[in-house]
């Protein structure tokens, strides 16, 4: 039988409730998965996964990051201005509560939902806040430059009015902070990782710009992404130095699936395309999210299945299998969904049943005959040289 500890006493000196704040503080793994490296660079990401957010609704077209010395952070958005109004519930500016409130929804901030990349818009803007040394805020309003400093998660100041705005000041957001390293181990931020991942990201958020400056070198390192084609970008930059055997496939479209319970709604797009190589890539994505795999990925690989061989009908005395079929394919496929259900915090599968029956159905009406004929003879080579299946 455990032995059960003496002496505990459950009153007002030993019982403490934690403000949100102190939780992140306290506890940054349940937040941002813990305090290494890479959860260091999520600081930059979210901030980046929010303008995506506002990339997609239409409301910004461009973000600016700055690595200074002393890893110091400049992030500038030309999203929407951030109403200057006293939420009367809670007492406080909004532009505060944008920093230190979880739920804050979007239709409050922004007077529009975001609803396909993170739902609330600002979860992750105050674990940054929380999670900073220091973190100053800038934001145009009405004319105006409003700001606000932080420190731990703490307002230093009220939000003041900085300054009227002149002709041709840009709009929208200004973050600039350091990471407090008394909480995560001290490394620094790393130029090649983050100018990767937001390589990715410029592939899923076609309208949007996405400019990087490392000001910690002599002379400063530059980067910028763009990629108006979005999945037909991430494909041909995949086979660059490949040779390919037709022109990319691409198809973008939306289903809306019907359970029992509720509908779900899902814009996928899909770009392919055939090397004379035997091996597979595909990159998918979900919500701006990498994916291992999951039940989108299962809905490609079974509508192409079902494709090729409804199209080759009796001319095969079998039918072709994925095996056969995934030699020298290159596939990028994002997928976004209200109401996404992961295997893990980490997102490394999509487990919506949904996802599956969304996909299937727009691959079907993306694939047309000309499309199907240009990569069955691949199956054919394929069969006929079985080296990599399976890989």
């Amino acid at each position: 039988m455990t032995e059960q500890p003496q002496n505990i006493r459950h009153d007002n000196e030993n019982i403490v409730r934690l403000d949100l704040m102190d939780h992140v503080r306290r506890r940054p793994g349940m937040y941002i998965g813990g305090t290494d490296t890479k959860a260091l660079h999520h600081l930059i990401y979210f901030l980046v996964d929010h303008a995506v957010e506002l990339s997609l609704a239409g409301k910004c077209d461009h973000i600016w990051i700055t690595l200074r010395d002393q890893n110091e952070v400049i992030f500038r958005d030309n999203g929407v201005e951030i109403p200057q109004v006293v939420i009367e519930q809670f007492g406080h500016n909004l532009l505060e509560l944008f920093l230190t409130q979880i739920g804050i929804s979007s239709e409050r901030v922004h007077g529009f939902p975001l609803k396909r990349v993170s739902g609330l818009m600002s979860v992750g803007l105050w674990a940054i806040n929380a999670l900073s040394e220091w973190l100053t805020l800038e934001a145009t309003f009405d004319g105006y430059l409003w700001k606000q400093e932080h420190s731990k998660g703490v307002p230093q100041t009220d939000v003041t009015k900085v300054r009227k705005l002149n002709d041709g000041d840009p709009k929208g957001i200004t973050i600039t902070f350091r990471p407090d390293f008394s909480i995560f181990q001290q490394n620094d931020f790393d130029y090649g990782s983050i100018i990767s991942r937001l390589q990715q990201t410029a592939y899923l958020a076609p309208n949007l710009t996405i400019t990087v400056v490392d000001e910690r070198r002599s002379p400063p390192l530059h980067a910028e992404f763009h990629s108006p084609n979005g999945m037909t970008d991430l494909v041909r930059d995949i086979n660059e130095n490949k040779a390919t055997l037709h022109e990319t496939i691409h198809y973008q479209g939306n289903c809306i699936t019907n359970n029992s319970n509720y509908q779900e709604t899902y814009d996928v797009e899909f770009a392919l395309q055939y090397t004379d190589s035997n091996n597979t890539v595909i990159k998918s994505y979900v919500n701006t999210y990498f994916m291992d795999g999951g039940t989108h990925v299962q809905g490609l690989q079974a509508a192409l299945v079902e494709i090729i061989n409804d199209r080759i009908g009796n001319e095969s005395d079998k039918p072709f299998t994925w095996d056969e079929i995934q030699m020298g394919l290159t596939v990028g496929l994002n997928v976004k969904t209200a109401d996404p259900s992961f295997e893990s915090q980490s997102r490394i599968n999509l487990l919506n049943p949904s996802a599956h029956e969304a996909v299937v159905e727009v691959v079907r009406n993306g694939m047309s005959r000309a499309n199907i004929d240009a990569i069955i003879e691949k199956c054919k080579a394929n069969r006929r040289n079985p080296k990599g299946m399976g890989a």
